[in-house]
């Protein structure tokens, strides 16, 4: 028998008792840790649920509001055709200062960087709020034109979301 058997044997008898003594603990705070993670993951969802929850309530309502009166629904009509307008205005006059501003510089150095990216941008951003506002628009009306069914889905949404347990 040669040393090295006799070093295995010396070193093995006390590593499995270590081993055997540290097992337990580092078990139990592996499951903990876990445990942790799962009660983190459950209590996010929980607060997207609720989240959610009251998003689809307050539109509930909102919409409740516009079906049963139409001059409030006429007013929203009426105030997103003023945000488009004043929009489209404030597009307008910016985008008539950027091209002045490269016409002063005759087009060149920062001046006419500034003038073309900024009449660019410019029609990019009021382009979007337009587009952002219009769809807003066309999808209440679209919620407020079909009630009946809108009504029938959310309410379905609503109490699924509120008899879950997650």
């Amino acid at each position: 028998m040669s040393i090295d058997l006799w070093v295995s044997i010396a070193l093995a008898i006390p590593l499995a008792i270590v081993a055997n003594l540290f097992t337990p603990k580092l078990q139990r705070w592996l499951d903990a840790r876990l445990e942790r993670s799962k009660k983190a993951k459950v209590e996010k969802k929980e607060a997207a649920r609720q989240l959610q929850l009251e998003e689809l309530k307050k539109e509930l309502s909102e919409v409740s509001k516009y079906h049963t009166d139409k001059v409030e629904l006429n007013q929203l009509f009426l105030v997103s055709l003023i945000k488009v307008a004043m929009y489209g205005a404030i597009g307008t006059i910016y985008g008539a200062i950027f091209p002045f501003m490269g016409e002063i510089t005759s087009w060149n150095g920062i001046g006419g960087i500034l003038g073309r990216a900024g009449a660019q941008m410019t029609a990019l951003v009021v382009s979007m709020l337009i587009f952002i506002t219009c769809a807003q628009t066309m999808r209440m009306h679209k919620k407020v034109r079909d009630f009946e069914e809108y009504e029938k889905n959310t309410k379905t949404l609503i109490a699924e979301l509120e008899g879950k347990n997650v």
